[in-house]
């Protein structure tokens, strides 16, 4: 994921009242000059790069002025000779026109322009495991969402600079910041880290004034003022383990190498699962080391010098450990893929076998889980980016927001949770 700092440059000057991004207020006055025949019809504008000069922007703040001209007729491009003012162009004699804000009546025919333009942004973090995090998590939410916008009829930005370990750590106000300069319609946001998630979520409460409408997109649930998504990991826990019963398995171990709030939420779900069972609750056994995971548990990049827990290593000690302690449940629910293998490896040592000794499902369906053969609950991790696109589209185009929508997991069925059908 990308991680964020804590933000340097206050937001105060863009969120003061009467803020508009600077692409609109050179459009504003682009049409003045237009409306008031400062620029008469058939007359070629300047180069963008001289409007650039002229306003103190980028060129693409200078294209994004003149595309909303362009798709309302009040521009018109000619190839290779430049962009003329249209023959038609709205001059000061046109009733509902006025010349210092540029507000045009609804019966003149100039509707905004018709793309909106989205801004992506997921700090991630440099300290995960590449394959399991950056490739697995947030790159799929992010190509969905801008795959289901681009759908929609609009049009998503995200940098693509290093998506990888190598990424800088990303200041957040500096990228809102950046993005409102372009004069973008609208925000997504994709696993903010906590304390930044709290910030900007406030900034971007539903209904806030002068700013776009923002969507968020969560790992966990959250109680945030704004639009969000997250998926729902108690629920994901409750169907793991309801689907270990309907195999058969009367007895249930969370198995984690350390604390999490997501741990903790699937340890609720499977509760709730083998409470509708009519099962007791000392049916299930919770197995969390409860300390934080020694560096022995650790992966280490010295050239880059980074450093990420190894969920397998992780899983296979302390697996070691529980499993020397006895092991009674027939059905195990493990807090992920990556530490689900090391558990099963760690079983082979004791002589039991996943699928045959015990069933056992995880969560992520990561690569090596799949070769496996483990079950597993995926993530709804296209479709929360197919949501989220959904939502700000709704919201860029007035749709009245801040729905807080939680998403299910799909159950992945394999040979390591199907010991209780032969038996």
């Amino acid at each position: 994921m990308v991680s964020a700092t804590k933000q340097s440059k206050p937001m105060a000057g863009r969120e003061a009242a009467g803020y508009r991004p600077p692409y609109k207020r050179i459009e504003a006055d682009l049409r003045r000059k237009i409306y008031r025949r400062d620029w008469s019809p058939g007359m070629i504008l300047p180069s963008r790069r001289e409007l650039a000069q002229a306003y103190q922007v980028s060129l693409g703040t200078i294209e994004r002025a003149v595309s909303d001209l362009l798709s309302d007729g009040t521009l018109t491009s000619r190839d290779r000779r430049g962009t003329f003012v249209s023959e038609n162009a709205p001059a000061a004699t046109h009733e509902g026109a006025a010349v210092d804000n540029v507000v045009w009546s609804a019966g003149e025919g100039y509707p905004p322009a018709t793309t909106a333009t989205i801004a992506v942004i997921c700090p991630l973090e440099p300290r995960m495991n590449e394959a399991e995090w950056i490739i697995g998590w947030p790159n799929c939410v992010i190509q969905s969402v801008q795959s289901r916008i681009a759908g929609l009829g609009g049009r998503a930005l995200f940098s693509k600079a290093e998506q990888t370990l190598l990424v800088a750590p990303v200041d957040i106000n500096e990228s809102i910041a950046s993005y409102l300069d372009q004069g973008v319609d609208g925000f997504v946001f994709v696993m903010l880290k906590d304390d930044d998630l709290d910030d900007v979520a406030t900034r971007f409460a539903v209904g806030a004034l002068n700013l776009p409408p923002a969507v968020f997109v969560m790992v966990q649930p959250r109680l945030i003022p704004a639009t969000s998504i997250h998926y729902d990991s108690r629920d994901a826990g409750f169907h793991a383990a309801r689907h270990l019963l309907d195999q058969g398995c009367r007895s249930i171990t969370f198995f984690a190498p350390y604390e999490s709030d997501f741990g903790r939420l699937r340890l609720e779900g499977i509760h709730e699962a083998v409470s509708l069972a009519g099962l007791e609750p000392e049916c299930v056994r919770s197995a969390v080391k409860p300390v934080p995971v020694e560096d022995l548990y650790n992966a280490v990049n010295v050239e880059r010098n980074l450093r990420w827990l190894d969920q397998k290593i992780a899983g296979f000690v302390w697996a070691r450990e529980v499993l020397a302690g006895g092991f009674a449940t027939d059905g195990v629910v493990v807090v992920n893929d990556e530490v689900g293998l090391g558990f099963a490896h760690a079983a082979r040592e004791f002589g039991l076998n996943a699928g045959s000794d015990f069933a056992i499902v995880g969560f992520d369906d990561s690569p090596e889980g799949r070769s496996f053969g483990l079950s597993t609950m995926r993530p709804p991790l296209e479709l929360m980016g197919e949501e989220a696109a959904r939502l700000i589209m709704d919201a860029v185009g007035g749709k009245r927001t801040g729905q807080r929508v939680a998403l299910h997991s799909q159950l992945i069925e394999r040979a390591s949770s199907r010991l209780a059908r032969r038996g």
